[in-house]
């Protein structure tokens, strides 16, 4: 779960009491936070998540089942165990990799060239941002928060709100068909809370294996349906947590 405080300040991870080290942040720490009558509002992907998920919930399921056809010869606790246990090792790759490619980016437009390995790739998918947008200067990874949320954007300028999204494999790779409404709900969320309410949307879509990009801009009509949908799901998750 996601939060913000004041000034778009990230609120993901608390100190854990027991031992050195953080845990991500609960409801129980936010409240502590509202207590002290101090700022702290959920991100846009945590009010996001009261929403079905048809789609991921797809995948997960057949992930489990990939998992499931390699093994035989176990008795059933211990098939579901270790169903369980693969699973989680290879979905947790998917985000791993999306992390990677974020930070990766972040570092390739602010000037930070850290990651040598993946230069080329953030170099490729910044200059066809560029060309697409006609833009040249853009702001990578901005927190903001507003009075009821907050959230962290890929990149931005006063023109575009832009956000990635990876895929690992190039037969998961679909120019066109990758863009779902989850994705157009974030990117209204982003805008407004940004103040650019005029500002176009797009989702970058790149596939890790072999670099291809598909750059896919979403329709004003499109926008302000989401929104409107945003808007419910935030009403519901400060219902559910009040």
């Amino acid at each position: 779960m996601h939060f913000y405080k004041e000034n778009g300040e990230a609120f993901h991870y608390v100190p854990m009491t027991s031992r050195d080290g953080t845990r991500p942040t609960r409801m129980s720490d936010v409240k502590k936070v509202w207590q002290k009558g101090e700022v702290c509002v959920p991100g846009v992907t945590t009010i996001l998540n009261v929403l079905s998920k048809p789609a991921l919930d797809n995948w997960k399921i057949n992930q489990h089942l990939n998992q499931a056809h390699k093994l035989e010869h176990l008795e059933l606790d211990e098939y579901i165990s270790e169903v369980k246990r693969l699973t989680r090792i290879e979905m947790d790759l998917a985000p791993s990799a999306g992390t990677n490619f974020h930070k990766t980016m972040e570092n390739f437009v602010s000037g930070n060239l850290e990651d040598e390995e993946n230069y080329d790739l953030a170099e490729k998918v910044y200059k066809t941002i560029t060309r697409k947008t006609e833009s040249k200067e853009f702001i990578a990874e901005k927190t903001f928060s507003t009075e009821l949320y907050g959230g962290s954007v890929d990149l931005h300028n006063n023109d575009w709100v832009i956000d990635f999204k990876t895929k690992q494999t190039k037969d998961k790779f679909k120019p066109g068909k990758m863009a779902y409404n989850e994705q157009i709900m974030q990117l209204s969320a982003y805008r407004y809370g940004l103040g650019l309410r005029n500002a176009k949307c797009a989702n970058v879509f790149v596939c890790l294996e072999n670099g291809e990009i598909d750059f896919h801009v979403h329709s004003e009509k499109e926008l302000e349906k989401c929104k409107r949908i945003f808007d419910h799901a935030l009403e519901i998750w400060h219902l559910k947590t009040s």
